[in-house]
């Protein structure tokens, strides 16, 4: 074996430990569990280059050290003292996708279906693991689809590799492994008229006129009943004679685009475009969108965190933050006050808690009275003396944005801040798409 390090000239690759300090671990291949197995590494005696069975170990120009995630490793070091293949890697990734499973599903399927079965010393596996093995085989299943060798620094822990892998690989959403797909559920041959044209003037049987209005009752495609009078159905439908076309007008023969389209035709692939208003959190100063230094009881990001995390939450406070408290000892009662109200361990916050949707209406809890916003129209100013007075809460995004193919592949996603906007989707249209041939 050679070092692969330009300025080594192919040096020899010695091993890194001695024969009695070769350490051993426990191998996962597919279902089976070997014990003490030998982990092997080697190391370029001149640029100090070390080479795993998963990873390659090195100094940047900026003497850092690096670590190069390697596409083709056969084995993951997934604990300690724990490696497995990559079916047992690629098996996590198919079961947590194909059957929604959650890790504690898989740990507690693969324990009692295969750990219970054979002779081991070993612990069963655990959440870390499963977790560990789904990430790593991720990041290599994405790098190697985009033809990317994934390089970060070394020591990471296993959210800080997803976070910055995502940075790298994500391309701000858009899936490159998506593109070109090809099925017989999402690409169909062009066609110039559709295979059947309703002749009633049926609202319910028509595609986006329901939203905010009153729909009638599907009347059906065979039925010669018109539907005239609905009622706050004025921006409906357009009530204009349909154009009558003059068939006598029409040329006998086909032109030659009709032609080209008859002898080669054409695929066209759909996209189904839709959010889903189940946001994540994000950093609570001003208009910043950025992620959270810590998500379950931070506001800021690492930006904001620094500069106004040592201070009071309240709004344009400068004092510093009193002990065990998240304002200074001017604010304390408004910190109380927030405790009481939104606090999981008081009787308000059990009440806020219980009344998680609108249509779980209890005689005992109040009726809400706030007004919802439409998904597509801009978020009004707030009221005067609803302004945004503390940093208590980190707000969440309005919705997740995703285009997908009718068979379920995710093409592009996004994350929209406060509402769905007609300008939002066209922004993330152009950016998924920027030109004709995309």
């Amino acid at each position: 074996m050679e070092c692969e390090t330009v300025k080594c000239q192919s040096r020899a690759i010695l091993k890194q430990t001695r024969e009695r300090d070769t350490p051993k671990a426990i191998l996962i291949k597919g279902t089976k569990i070997y014990e003490s197995v030998p982990v092997l590494a080697g190391q370029c005696p001149q640029c100090q280059t070390g080479y795993h069975a998963d990873h390659e170990h090195s100094r940047n120009a900026e003497n850092t050290w690096m670590k190069l995630y390697l596409n083709s490793a056969k084995y993951l070091k997934v604990g300690q003292n724990i490696w497995v293949d990559r079916t047992f890697s690629g098996a996590v990734l198919s079961g947590i996708y194909n059957f929604h499973a959650s890790i504690t599903a898989f740990v507690e399927f693969w324990n009692m279906s295969f750990w219970t079965t054979q002779w081991t010393n070993s612990r069963k596996v655990s959440h870390c693991q499963v977790w560990q093995a789904f990430i790593q085989e991720s990041v290599r299943k994405v790098a190697s689809a985009s033809g990317f060798d994934l390089e970060l620094p070394d020591r990471l822990p296993v959210a800080e590799i997803a976070k910055q892998a995502f940075n790298t690989l994500g391309e701000k959403g858009v899936i490159r492994s998506a593109e070109g797909h090809a099925c017989s559920e999402c690409t169909h041959e062009y066609k110039r008229k559709a295979d059947e044209l309703p002749e009633a003037d049926d609202p319910a049987g028509l595609v986006g006129i329901d939203e905010h209005h009153q729909v009638p009752a599907y009347v059906g495609d065979n039925n010669d009943q018109i539907i005239v009078d609905i009622a706050d159905s004025d921006d409906i439908g357009s009530e204009e004679e349909p154009m009558e076309v003059d068939e006598s007008s029409e040329p006998d023969h086909p032109n030659s685009e009709q032609i080209q389209i008859e002898q080669d035709p054409l695929n066209m692939n759909m996209a189904v475009m839709d959010g889903i208003v189940m946001g994540c959190k994000h950093c609570a100063f001003g208009d910043c969108e950025g992620d959270l230094v810590n998500y379950r009881n931070g506001v800021f990001c690492a930006e904001h965190e620094r500069i106004c995390g040592h201070l009071c939450r309240i709004k344009d406070c400068q004092n510093p933050k009193a002990p065990d408290i998240h304002t200074c000892h001017q604010h304390r009662e408004r910190w109380h006050s927030h405790v009481v109200r939104f606090g999981r361990s008081t009787m308000l916050g059990v009440r806020r808690m219980l009344r998680t949707s609108e249509e779980e209406v209890l005689p005992w809890l109040p009726a809400p009275a706030r007004n919802n916003q439409p998904h597509d129209e801009p978020v009004p100013d707030p009221a005067p003396g609803r302004q945004q007075k503390n940093y208590f809460v980190a707000p969440h995004f309005y919705c997740v944005e995703t285009i997908c193919a009718p068979c379920g592949v995710v093409i592009a996603w996004t994350k929209f801040a406060k509402a769905e906007l007609p300008t939002n989707i066209l922004n993330f249209l152009d950016r998924v798409y920027p030109d004709e041939n995309s």
